[in-house]
């Protein structure tokens, strides 16, 4: 096994008092040292008027070629007047290589003798290995504390050090260092040696640029004359940061991210500990860090505190994918999740999904117009697609175990879920003012959830079906048992679904819950406030809020060019209909809209129907499906593709789906079910046929088809209508509503609270029955403990 000859190639200027140090750390494992020393043109601020360092570098070098370099291996090149830039000085010491790698050192970088030796070792053993990039540790105002930075974090701890150098191979760029063979191939590009594999065997590059404020300051201010912004701002983070110590998160060169210290207890290289044993006892000419700031370093890094905010910010970082972790100081996880500034208002909204289904929908857009702003919410979701900070997956149980159905298929459907008990031990709901529960009917949260946390928080539940006031059904269609009570189901099929007609007992459980619930009610619609005000929950607030949509995405767009996109012919009126699964959405009316268009088509030859979010075939109808997609703007081009937006839905408590469409300009035909003709108004954006009348709403859709200047009328109208209806306004007046409710809260008066306490009191022992019964030991302890915190 040969060795392998190394030439270690040092760049520097100014370089004391490492210099020794440094070649001495790196003598017993060198081939051949080349030193090239001096200033580059941009650094002759930091140089004496001939170029050369002015802290005594030069002499430093030709002191220890003297006395320390009995091998006669240390090569210096210098010159008078300055280089012409870093990558001159890098090709010169390339150019003087003999040996068969290239390891390039700045003087304040080390390495320990076993990794060196170990490096040499793997280099020996595979010779075909083409270069190594080491990933540092860097070191701030002392071996103890260890620099960590989101720029670290997101690749800036990987230096690209050791390149195979044959004959022929040439020094390209220092930016980042590049080695090309005499085919001109990246050497990182051949066979590089995984920093991963060196990572696991702890090989690692020790640097020590922020260890001695002299050396921070001239390297500061030689930065400070590129062309760059946070260049130029390096001497002010001298001063104020490094030295001052403003700011415990501005600890790093890459002054415009976060940078942080953490205590270091480990080995240091051999050669850098004597230096600063050295620089301590007074032995060289260079003072260390002030001790008055080493010992408030040495507070801030075993700070409880501090080293929380650390990991917080550290698990962030570490969620994101390596290019998203350049997190700038304006961040607004760093700002309100890391510096704990939050000037609005701190909330947790909650939802089964995040994106999946009109209530997710709405309830993300909420949470991310609200975190736009100043205030801090996070979406505690079951299920998750994105990735966004303030989004936080919860479990269903308390011990992270997925629902196993037995509860449900005894007839109690989420009995048997402890996740929603513990939620408010977990930061986002323990930090949150207030709490605003969307959808938690879906088999994840236990039906007394939002009863549960009212007792320790405010909390404003919004509806966005009917399901919280009926034994089962999100929609009751024509049935009203729901009113004075369920029982006898005439359908246990309807969504979210029961195995046993357990109805009554549900709906009584409900009812209990509702009687400890402390909340405010929020519905999209008059019509779902009605309904609520009829119900059991009739004794709580209800305010109505529109849900609300990008009216920016979902706005009129070219016809045409929508149509070419999506390959539908230019001529001919295309209708369009959108539900969860298309026209296989009973609900939504996709078997009347099927029954519908076969009456249709032989009139209207030309006509087909985009089916939005299904795959239906074998219909012998004109129709094209387009499968479900969480874009938004593939929506809205569909939208632009039509002419009408055909929707017979059965149950509706809004009209997401048809807002949409409007916004985009569609008139509407559909029928005036539920909350509907609040937004399509017959004869102005839309034409509205009887709830169950099939004739009615064909002839609406023919009118449509064939009168092509009604159908421009209406759905300018709608698209005029539709724009009140945006994100914006809908997170403007939750917000408001939030603000009132907890100055509502706050001033409540004592009559007020001994009432409502005694109404919890009144209705507890159903719910801690059924809990006891289902065996949900952790739901039972969380709120028997919630009610004894109750004031008397």
């Amino acid at each position: 096994m040969t060795k392998p000859r190394v030439t270690f190639a040092v760049i520097v200027l100014n370089g004391e008092p490492f210099t020794r140090y440094c070649l001495r750390q790196i003598y017993p494992f060198a081939h051949q040292i080349v030193v090239v020393e001096g200033a580059v043109a941009r650094a002759m601020g930091q140089a004496r008027p001939d170029g050369h360092s002015r802290d005594g570098t030069l002499e430093a070098l030709y002191a220890f070629k003297e006395r320390e370099d009995p091998g006669h291996k240390l090569t210096i090149v210098s010159r008078d007047g300055p280089w012409a830039g870093k990558d001159t000085m890098c090709r010169a010491a390339a150019e003087r290589t003999t040996g068969d790698y290239f390891w390039q050192v700045d003087i304040d970088e080390f390495y320990r003798d076993r990794d060196m030796a170990l490096v040499l070792e793997l280099l020996a053993d595979d010779p075909g290995l083409t270069a190594a990039a080491f990933r540092q540790r860097s070191f701030f105002a002392a071996p103890d504390f260890e620099s960590g930075s989101s720029y670290l974090l997101a690749g800036g701890d990987v230096f690209r050090r050791l390149f195979r150098f044959a004959p022929g191979s040439r020094y390209v760029s220092p930016w980042p260092p590049t080695v090309v063979d005499v085919a001109g191939l990246d050497q990182f590009a051949v066979r590089p040696l995984p920093t991963e594999s060196l990572d696991r065997l702890d090989v690692r590059l020790f640097h020590y640029s922020l260890l001695f404020p002299k050396q921070v300051i001239e390297k500061t201010a030689y930065y400070a004359a590129w062309d760059i912004p946070r260049g130029k701002a390096l001497p002010d983070w001298a001063e104020k940061h490094y030295l001052g110590l403003a700011d415990p998160f501005n600890l790093y060169t890459a002054n415009d991210q976060p940078g942080w210290i953490t205590p270091y207890d480990g080995d240091h290289p051999s050669q850098a500990q004597a230096l600063w044993d050295d620089a301590r006892r007074g032995r060289l000419d260079v003072a260390p860090y002030p001790a008055a700031g080493r010992k408030k370093l040495a507070r801030l890094s075993v700070s409880p505190d501090y080293r929380r905010r650390i990991r917080v910010l550290t698990d962030e970082l570490a969620r994101r994918e390596p290019g998203e972790r350049h997190m700038p100081l304006d961040d607004p996880f760093f700002v309100k999740r890391v510096r704990e500034q939050v000037d609005g208002l701190r909330l947790a909204v909650v939802n089964q999904f995040d994106t999946c289904g009109g209530a997710a929908r709405t309830a993300f857009s909420l949470a991310q117009a609200l975190n736009a702003g100043p205030d801090d919410a996070s979406y505690l979701v079951w299920k998750n697609k994105r990735r966004d900070y303030w989004i936080e997956t919860v479990p269903a149980n308390a011990d992270g175990s997925a629902p196993d159905g037995a509860a449900a298929k005894a007839g109690l459907p989420g009995y048997d879920l402890t996740g929603a008990f513990v939620w408010p031990t977990r930061p986002a709901m323990a930090r949150a003012e207030l709490i605003n529960c969307h959808d938690l009917h879906a088999g994840y949260a236990h039906p007394f959830a939002a009863a549960f946390w009212s007792l320790g928080k405010p909390l404003v539940w919004t509806l966005h079906d009917m399901q919280a006031v009926t034994g089962n059904c999100a929609h009751a269609f024509a049935c009203d048992k729901w009113r004075t009570g369920c029982g006898d189901c005439p359908d246990l099929s309807i969504y979210p679904g029961l195995a046993l007609d357990t109805t009554d007992r549900l709906w009584r459980d409900k009812q209990a819950a509702g009687q400890v619930l402390d909340a405010h009610v929020v519905v999209p619609s008059r019509w779902l406030a009605d309904v609520v005000e009829k119900s059991f929950l009739g004794h709580l607030p209800v305010t109505v809020i529109p849900n609300g949509i990008d009216t920016a995405v979902f706005a009129p767009r070219d016809r045409a060019a929508a149509r070419a996109r999506l390959g539908l012919p230019r001529d001919g009126v295309v209708l369009s209909f959108c539900a969860n699964g298309g026209l296989a959405d009973a609900w939504k009316g996709g078997g009347h809209l099927l029954a519908a268009l076969s009456r249709l088509v032989p009139r209207f030859p030309k006509l087909s129907l985009l089916n939005i979010g299904g795959d239906l075939a074998g219909t012998g109808l004109p129709v094209v499906n387009l499968p479900h997609s969480d874009d938004d703007d593939a929506l809205a081009q569909a939208y632009a593709a039509s002419d009408v937006f055909a929707y017979p839905s059965q149950a509706d408590t809004f009209g997401l789906a048809m807002l949409k469409a409007m916004c985009c300009g569609l008139p509407v035909a559909c029928l005036g079910v539920g909350a509907l003709p609040e937004l399509a108004k017959d004869g102005e954006t839309a034409l509205v046929a009887p709830p169950g009348d099939d004739d009615a709403f064909v002839s609406a859709l023919a009118r449509l088809i064939a009168d092509a200047p009604l159908r421009a009328r209406l759905g300018a109208a709608a698209a005029a209508r539709g724009r009140a209806y945006d994100v914006a306004t809908m997170a403007g007046r939750y917000r408001d509503l939030f603000v009132r409710v907890l100055a509502e809260r706050t001033a409540r008066p004592a009559k007020v609270r001994r009432e409502i306490t005694r109404r919890q009191r009144a209705a507890a022992p159903r719910l801690l029955q059924a809990l006891d019964a289902a065996g949900n030991a952790v739901g039972g302890q969380a709120l028997a403990a919630a009610l004894d915190r109750l004031p008397a």
